[in-house]
């Protein structure tokens, strides 16, 4: 017997799978649950770990190499 139709929803009993919820606290600061807002303070805030990073970087390198400038 085959039949045919424009959309078809299975729904799945997760019982089945015995799969234990997740804690939610271990996810909800992943960038891919953040908000627009969120997202945006966490740019900020490592742009600047990345500003303090590239100043140790050239603190700790000026004094073995010499930088040309044109």
């Amino acid at each position: 017997m085959r039949t045919s139709f424009k959309e078809w929803i299975k729904v799945f009993d997760l019982k089945e799978f015995e799969i234990d919820p997740s804690d939610e606290d271990l996810f909800k600061s992943h960038y891919s649950m953040l908000s627009i807002s969120q997202l945006s303070v966490a740019i900020d805030s490592l742009d600047a770990k990345v500003d303090v990073k590239v100043a140790d970087l050239d603190r700790n390198t000026n004094q073995f190499f010499y930088k040309y400038k044109k």
